[in-house]
């Protein structure tokens, strides 16, 4: 299909973000779980923000991990925590802004923290046969406003979704 340049933008950033984290010099494993899961973090010397990326197994072909993915206001994606998932605005097959809202945690006296919103630009793109990027971009919307009783979240990320085999990806 066709893709504008705002969203051939935001993939090839998406791309750039993986290819950022590789370069990192400072980079550690995360124990997990499960053997087939793996976490890592990084950082750039003397920056504070840091980097993480996990990688896992799932047993799906592509197209039904993309949909999967694809639908995040499915019910099987929602969780207790959610206050609200919702899609603002389909751009096209391949393109939607999509919102979410998760419950604050409150302890007593000491925490209280407000709810968690993010406003996001999903955009999709396969790159080779066995190779889907999808691409999530913070973004502003006049029907999402940010509010004084929610703290808007702006964290860009990307999924890589590998096919390496018939019913088998890496994510």
């Amino acid at each position: 299909g066709f893709y504008s340049d705002e969203e051939t933008s935001q993939i090839a950033g998406g791309v750039a973000l993986l290819e950022t984290f590789n370069q990192l010099p400072r980079k550690r494993n995360i124990a997990t779980k499960f053997p087939s899961v793996s976490s890592t973090i990084g950082r750039r010397p003397k920056e504070s923000n840091a980097w993480s990326k996990s990688e896992f197994i799932v047993r799906a072909d592509l197209e039904e991990l993309l949909a999967f993915m694809w639908h995040f206001n499915s019910r099987a994606r929602m969780t207790p925590a959610d206050l609200e998932k919702t899609v603002v605005q389909e751009n096209s097959l391949h393109s939607f802004i999509g919102y979410v809202c998760r419950k604050g945690i409150h302890k007593g006296f000491v925490v209280n923290l407000l709810p968690r919103d993010g406003l996001y630009s999903f955009v999709w793109k396969r790159l080779k046969k066995n190779v889907v990027v999808l691409a999530v971009t913070p973004i502003k919307h006049e029907l999402k406003p940010i509010t004084p009783d929610r703290v808007r979240e702006e964290i860009p990320y990307v999924v890589e979704l590998e096919e390496i085999s018939q019913s088998r990806c890496k994510l």
